[in-house]
This record gives structure tokens, sequence and C-alpha cells, in this order.
């Protein structure tokens, strides 16, 4: 995991990140978490980003915790999540050291399983299981193919914004698709 690269994106985190939880036009995560999450529950967010699952975990749990790679996108969590005083955050590397939390009812992981090397996706497992209480739940949701087309559109527009050329970001982003 590249700590300088999410510290980086913290400033901009929500035109560069797609994020699930304003997108859940069903509210499939809050229902799912109705079910999982009981008010005696401990719960963490791996990955918890700009802290926008905090409100959906910190209502329904005794003790959320957060956990991110990046300081700066902890911050934010925490300025944007100060109302709730049910939340310890914590700056952790998930894929190199297990997270110093007790065991949990519950983890939440959005977005984060998403590496193309098998051996951070194990390790990043490895510390959610190690973390989740027997008989606990995780809820793990994976990009998708919106996730997709919402960060090349994003690129598109950014590009666009930038030179005006429609053909020329066009070919580019092509270009990008294609190597990727």
């Amino acid at each position: 995991m590249d700590k300088q690269y999410w510290d980086a994106l913290a400033s901009d985190y929500k035109q560069q990140v797609l994020s699930v939880y304003d997108n859940d036009k069903h509210d499939i995560l809050a229902s799912l978490l109705d079910q999982y999450i009981k008010g005696d529950s401990d719960v963490a967010d791996f990955g918890c980003g700009i802290g926008g699952g905090i409100p959906l975990l910190a209502s329904r749990a005794r003790t959320v915790y957060a956990l991110d790679l990046s300081d700066d996108l902890l911050k934010r969590a925490q300025t944007r999540n100060k109302a709730f005083n049910n939340v310890q955050y914590q700056q952790c590397d998930l894929v190199n050291e297990y997270p110093d939390i007790p065991a949990v009812q519950c983890i939440v992981n959005v977005n984060v399983l998403i590496s193309p090397d098998r051996h951070i996706r194990e390790q990043l497992l490895d510390a959610i299981w190690h973390s989740l209480r027997a008989k606990g739940f995780l809820i793990l949701v994976v990009p998708s193919l919106e996730t997709h087309l919402w960060i090349y559109h994003n690129a598109f527009e950014k590009q666009l914004a930038k030179t005006g050329h429609k053909s020329n970001v066009r070919r580019s982003i092509k270009a990008t698709i294609n190597r990727e």
C-alpha cells in the first residue's frame, strides 16, 4: 500500500474516489448494518477513508474503530464525524501489521481489497480475520464496473477541462484503459 499516494489524495478525495455510501441508492449497506450490528457491538471500518461510513456505523454500534493507512484521510474523517464520541481513529498499515483493537463483532471493508497483488490481498484478509470475533461478520464491498466507469469519466472530464480537446482526451483515456 502506498501511504504517500493516499495522503496526497486526501484533499481531493471526494472527486477521486467513488463513495459507495453516497451512491447506495437502495440502502443495501444500511440494511446489512441493521442486520449484523446491535447496540452493544464493537465494529471496525478497515480503510475508512474520509469517514463516509462512520455515521452509519457510529449510530448503530457501541464502539467504532476507524482505521486507515493515511493520517491525512483519518484527520478528514475525524473532522467530518466529530459529532460521534464512540469512534476511535487509528493509523494502521493493514498489510504489514495487525490493528491494535480488540476483536470486533463486525468489520466493514469498502473498496479496500482492490490490489492486483495477491500477497497484499491475503495480508489484508489476514488482518481482518485476526480482528474479527468468532462468529463475527465481514461486510465486504469490492469495486464494480460502475466504479471503473466513474473513474474514467472523472479523468475524462478533468483532462477535458484542462485541454478543451475532446478527441485528444478521448484517445488518451482509451490508451490508459487499454494499458490497464
